[in-house]
This record gives structure tokens, sequence and C-alpha cells, in this order.
């Protein structure tokens, strides 16, 4: 290379190689990950600390209030092996219970719109669609927790 003159062609290789992967990235990693776990990887977090006399609430007004709370209760509250009971006294009756197959327990607390609190990332514009209600899933197995999620529904 001759002093005073820059070779650019490093730099397009660079800028083409991040392209290439990002596209990558986009179209792959949805169908790959699911759409569900891109947006629940993505959602805001909640900065209130739990209070359960407030979750009980079951006007939908509380359900942002509800979704402020939500890390909180999974990082103190909610843990393996709890019993229904215990969840119950916590939060109160779930909004929609389903049971599934081989006596699995799913209890369901709506949270907030999806509209309120959008799911958002640079990595993934446009893909992350926030139509729905955030949703804390619960999944009871042989009568304990195993499973606490929060979920786009």
């Amino acid at each position: 290379m001759k002093a005073g003159v820059f070779n650019y062609r490093w730099i397009w290789a660079v800028v083409i190689t991040l392209t290439l992967l990002y596209g990558a990235n986009w179209f792959l990693t949805p169908e790959i990950v699911g759409i569900r776990k891109l947006e629940s990887a993505f959602r805001p977090k909640g900065k209130r600390q739990c209070d359960s006399q407030k979750w009980k609430q079951k006007e939908p007004s509380s359900w942002g209030e509800r979704y402020e709370m939500v890390d909180d209760l999974l990082r103190k509250h909610l843990h393996s092996g709890l019993t229904r009971e215990e969840v119950e006294g916590l939060l109160g009756k779930p909004d929609v219970e389903a049971i599934r197959g081989d006596g699995e327990l799913e209890l369901s607390y709506s949270l907030a719109s999806q509209k309120d609190y959008p799911a958002r990332s640079v990595l993934f514009p446009g893909v992350l669609q926030n139509l729905e209600l955030w949703v804390l899933l619960l999944r009871f197995r042989g009568g304990q927790l195993y499973s606490a999620e929060v979920v786009p529904d």
C-alpha cells in the first residue's frame, strides 16, 4: 500500500459480513427460537416490589401494576416446589386454569397489554408484533410448581 492511500476493502468486507450475519439472524432466529420466546426475552422488566394485596385486585386497571411487580415475584417469591395452595395464597385465584396431559396443571394470571408494555429489539425490528396480553404462566406437576414465566398470550 502506498503512503497516504487508505485501503477501504477491509471495511467493505466487514460491513458486508455484518450485514449478512444480521440478515441470517433476522430470518433464522425467529424460526429456530420462536416468536413467543423472542417476545419474552425482549419484554420490558418491571421495577416494583411484589405486593400480594395489590396483585389480587381483579380489575383490568390493576394489570399494569401486576406487570410492574412480576419480575420481583419471579425472583423472590415463586420457586419450584410451591403447592397450588401456596401460590393462590400469594396471588389469589388464577384468571385461567387448564389441565394438560399427564396431570399437568397450568394457571395463568393476566398482567398487561403488550400495547402498554411492548417487547422491543433492534435485532428484530418488525418481528415482535406486540398484539397480545402479557401473562404469568405457572405450571404444576405432581401438585408442585415447576415452571413460572411471563409469556405473550
